[in-house]
Formats: structure tokens, C-alpha cells, sequence
């Protein structure tokens, strides 16, 4: 429970702007696999997409390095918010690793050696490039956010902030307050982030309770 709505307005906020983010960096990447050519012969279809991740990799770590900063400005943003004055001069921001890009390359070249079409080889192409990058830009900004709360003494701890539909599992944890070294607990797709508790700041705000629709 954040200390007053203006805060919690402020969490809001930064989180559609993070997960509009993460959305369109995933959309772009994977629209960029139309240019892969799958008539080019194992060499030609091997070099497309070598070229498609050096494309999509710069793409996907510019976001994350943006999510990044608009972490840092999040946290300021709150805590000002929340009545208190931010006294931390420097929140480390994190260095975006696209690796999990690498994935989609094997994960293209099975479908296809599999026999199992096109069609298929680049849906599961597609899915893995949008799982990745969304990914990457999420763990940015996860990153960041846990560093800033960890160094900044005006936060005491954090709590979590869910989506309006979550998983079972998110949902309990969304009703605990955890120290500020405590780590983030996230699975693949997670939609949650950390919101900050404020020293000397009493919690006012109740969000809603999410919709559960996943164990």
C-alpha cells in the first residue's frame, strides 16, 4: 500500500508506460523476422538471421537502457510523491543482456529440420523473439528498480505490484511487504514490480485485490 494516491498514480503510471515499452520493443523484433528468407539454402537462411539478431539485439538493448532510465526516474518520482525527498545521488542503471535473443536461431532451425512447415517454424520463431525481448527489457527495468530501493536510504523495503489479473502465486506474494535486499521472485512473462515503502511514511492507499486466473 503505497503512503498516499498520488504515489500510487505515479506507480500506475510507470508501469503502462514499462509494459507499453516492452510491448512495441517486442513487436518490432519480431516483425523484423519478415526479412528472413527461408528460400536462401541453410547458408542464406543462417546469414538472416545473424542479421536479424545484430538488428534485433540493438532494438532490444536501446529499450532496456530506456526502461532503465525511466526506472530511475520512477523512483524519484515516488518518493517525492510520498512526501519525502529522495536522497540518493546516483541509481546504478542496469546493462540490458539480450542473450536470450540467441534462442530464437535454434529454435527457428528445429521447426524446420523437424519437417513441420514453414508456417510453424517461424510461429515458434516468432513466440521465442517476443518472449526475449519483452524479457530483456522487463529485467532492465527490474534490475534497476531492486538497485535503486536497495541504496536509497528514504526506502525501508517494498511491496508487490501485480497486474489486474496475475497468477496465484503473484497474488499472495503481492500481499507482503519484503526488506529492501530482499530479491524480486518473477517467472518468465511476469507483468509484477516492486513498489516502494517509505521510512516515516505510513502505507494509506489499498489496491484492489487481482484477479487470479493461472495457479
Amino acid at each position: 500500500m503505497p503512503p498516499t494516491r498520488a504515489a500510487a498514480a505515479t506507480t500506475d503510471g510507470y508501469r503502462r508506460r514499462l509494459i507499453d515499452l516492452r510491448d512495441a520493443t517486442a513487436l518490432a523484433v519480431a516483425a523484423l523476422l519478415d526479412d528472413v528468407d527461408l528460400d536462401a539454402g541453410p547458408a542464406g537462411v543462417t546469414r538472416s538471421l545473424v542479421r536479424w539478431r545484430e538488428r534485433a539485439t540493438t532494438i532490444t538493448v536501446a529499450a532496456g537502457e530506456r526502461a532503465s532510465a525511466l526506472t530511475v526516474a520512477y523512483l524519484s518520482a515516488y518518493l517525492v510523491a510520498s512526501g519525502a525527498s529522495p536522497t540518493s545521488a546516483i541509481v546504478p542503471e542496469a546493462t540490458p543482456d539480450p542473450s536470450l535473443l540467441r534462442t530464437v536461431r535454434p529454435a527457428l532451425l528445429y521447426r524446420l529440420g523437424q519437417g513441420t512447415g514453414r508456417t510453424v517454424a517461424m510461429r515458434t520463431a516468432t513466440a521465442t523473439a517476443l518472449r526475449g525481448a519483452r524479457e530483456t527489457v522487463g529485467r532492465a527495468a527490474v534490475t534497476t528498480l531492486a538497485d535503486g530501493i536497495r541504496l536509497e536510504p528514504q526506502i525501508t523495503g517494498w511491496q508487490r505490484v501485480t497486474s489486474g489479473r496475475c497468477c496465484s502465486r503473484c497474488a499472495v506474494l503481492a500481499g507482503r511487504v519484503f526488506r529492501d535486499n530482499e530479491g524480486f521472485d518473477r517467472h518468465p512473462a511476469c507483468r509484477c514490480s516492486h513498489e516502494p515503502t517509505v521510512l516515516g511514511r505510513a502505507e494509506a492507499f489499498r489496491r484492489q485485490s487481482p484477479t487470479v486466473v493461472a495457479p
